[in-house]
């Protein structure tokens, strides 16, 4: 089956198609602030560039989150409109779970990272061993510690404790780097230790094929989403909803 992927979850964005198993073409979007003008003209033009029409596309997949409001916002509304239009189902895919799906059968636990800003990350962790396992919910078989908005400490905690037993680490995502700092700054001798290990360029910029890779596997088992409930998932209340909130609790 064909699928189209969209990533606006983060600070690049990007479109891909896989086929199959096979990754046909991707592009990036590249700017943030530009996502909801650039995205349906990038993928029309992917398309074209492939020779594909909306009739050769079998499923849509999105990432659903967490990540930026807007473009959580934007990636979603477009998916839903075009599985309307074009009458594909829609699977809204783990913004999480794609940035740890490139380590997919490592012999480890995987901790996607994603900056949450004030010292927080969107965090969850997933056993190497089991990323891509073909079962039939890929987005929690994996899953062993359930997403979440927690203290870079805290992740930093976790990921201690895996090292205490035993076991590789693997560090991705944009948040990342500040996840292994405060995991030197804690270890005796200051040292990162041969276990924690974070990859290179293991980006956003390449999620949106792992988000068009996880749909396809999930839409050809028939696990799709309803186009009315489909939502972002934010794990976070946006500043403005925090604020509104607060108001109506001080009266």
């Amino acid at each position: 089956m064909t699928v189209l992927g969209l990533d606006t979850a983060g600070r690049l964005g990007g479109i891909a198609v896989v086929s199959e198993g096979r990754l046909l073409g991707a592009s990036v979007l590249g700017v943030p602030e530009g996502h909801s003008q650039n995205l349906l003209p990038a993928a029309q033009s992917l398309m074209a560039a492939l020779g594909i029409g909306p009739a050769d596309v079998d499923g849509i997949a999105v990432a659903i989150g967490p990540g930026s409001y807007t473009g959580l916002r934007i990636g979603v509304a477009v998916a839903k409109a075009l599985g309307y239009a074009w009458g594909v189902p829609v699977r809204g895919v783990s913004t999480l779970l794609a940035t740890a799906w490139p380590l997919a059968g490592v012999a480890g636990m995987v901790c996607a990272c994603l900056d949450a800003r004030k010292e927080h990350v969107y965090s969850a962790t997933f056993s190497g061993r089991q990323l891509g396992f073909a079962g039939e919910a890929l987005s929690t078989q994996a899953t062993v510690t359930p997403e979440d908005r927690r203290s870079v400490i805290d992740v930093a905690k976790e990921v201690q404790g895996y090292l205490a037993n035993g076991m590789d680490v693997y560090l991705v995502g944009d948040g990342a780097r500040v996840v292994l700092d405060e995991v030197r700054r804690t270890m005796d001798g200051g040292g990162e230790g041969p276990n924690v290990i974070v990859p290179p360029l293991l980006g956003e910029a390449a999620r949106a094929a792992h988000v068009a890779h996880i749909g396809e596997l999930e839409l050809s088992r028939g696990q799709s989403d309803d186009l009315f409930e489909l939502s972002p998932n934010y794990l976070r209340r946006s500043e403005a909803e925090r604020r509104w909130r607060q108001k109506l609790l001080s009266k």
